[in-house]
């Protein structure tokens, strides 16, 4: 009965060796790596679609494999962008990693919310590659935008879009109030 429990033993340590080598040798998978290049080379197509200006070049932006935020030269992006570049940068990596999840399966919840977008004075032209960017998206997902159309050019921006590409909902007054 040693020798027989001795076997199963040996069988189930074979077994954990071989799951074992079909584990990532660098802590991540193939997988993830191409995960990771897809959110790169997604993350820097919207920078530039947003008019990202805060680098010259986007050479040295980089996906970091630990905390999978957007860097720059080892330095993370957001301390090196002007105020409107930094809400160029949030659009981008927010949008891109909806797109990812959207290509490759993941599980991102298919909801983004943006609260205010337009803030920082964003240039009307960058606003409306932004909204027109989330009309593209994959009809899996939902974006929610809250905006104060308190400027001609963010009106047209909306009107101009197509009928069935977005809901508009007119809040008037205030969007929260005391029950009666």
């Amino acid at each position: 009965s040693f020798l027989d429990n001795l076997s199963d033993l040996s069988e189930k340590w074979n077994d954990y060796l071989e799951q074992k080598s079909r584990l990532p040798k660098k802590g991540i998978s193939e997988m993830d790596m191409s995960k990771i290049a897809l959110l790169k080379s997604h993350f820097i197509d919207n920078l530039r679609r947003y008019h990202y200006s805060s680098l010259s070049s986007f050479d040295g932006i980089e996906i970091s494999e630990e905390s999978l935020l957007p860097t720059i030269d080892g330095f993370d992006m957001k301390f090196d962008s002007s105020a409107s570049d930094g809400i160029r940068v949030i659009w981008a990596f927010t949008m891109a990693l909806l797109q990812v999840s959207l290509e490759k399966g993941g599980n991102h919840p298919g909801i983004i919310i943006f609260d205010e977008p337009a803030q920082q004075s964003i240039v009307p032209k960058d606003m409306d590659n932004f909204i027109k960017s989330t009309t593209f998206l994959h009809t899996n997902c939902q974006v929610i935008m809250a905006i104060t159309l308190n400027s001609h050019e963010l009106i047209e921006i909306i009107d101009n879009l197509k009928p069935d590409t977005y809901q508009k909902i007119n809040i008037t007054g205030k969007a929260f109030q005391l029950l009666p």
